[in-house]
């Protein structure tokens, strides 16, 4: 059974993206991309306005490309994934890093340390969630909030309470 990232995992690799300015040819020929983002942010808000506004990553969506083939916040999470669910070892990511995301030996090796480093992702490793669990849990959500906006729902409709 495969184990998933935390969000806190997913928002440290974008982190980690951000640092080494890997994904800042996104920025490259894009101005609207570009008048929206902002270093400052916080990770959450910057990885919206990633897929909100980066023409790029748009016309792989919309053609149906592998964002995988784009973007090295997509190999770095598979890395990671593939760390976490104990595929390879801590001593293999300077190399893997080097040669999926195409960086110099220094920054493969800096990447690689400070995922080492990372308690969540140790926990990550760790730990017991799986995403079938992930997955069913999502499905609960969903349900419970489904049966919440039916109970809150005025008898008559919405167009009744209105007039």
């Amino acid at each position: 059974m495969e184990k998933i990232l935390s969000f806190t995992s997913y928002l440290f690799v974008e982190d980690l993206i951000d640092k080494y300015g890997l994904e800042d040819f996104l920025l490259e020929d894009d101005p609207e991309f570009a008048s929206h983002f902002d270093k400052n942010a916080s990770s959450e808000e910057k990885v919206s306005t990633k897929f909100l506004f980066s023409k790029k990553i748009n016309e792989y969506l919309e053609n149906n490309l592998s964002l995988w083939d784009l973007l090295p916040s997509e190999k770095l999470l598979d890395i990671v994934e593939e760390l976490i669910n104990q595929e390879i070892n801590y001593e293999d990511l300077p190399i893997i890093i080097k040669e999926d995301l195409g960086v110099p030996d220094e920054i493969a090796t800096n990447i690689a340390q400070e995922i080492t480093n990372n308690k969540k992702i140790n926990e990550d490793r760790v730990n017991e969630f799986i995403r079938e669990d992930f997955e069913k849990e999502i499905f609960e959500t969903e349900e419970n909030s489904s049966s919440i906006i039916s109970l809150s729902q005025p008898k008559g409709g919405l167009s009744q309470e209105l007039q």
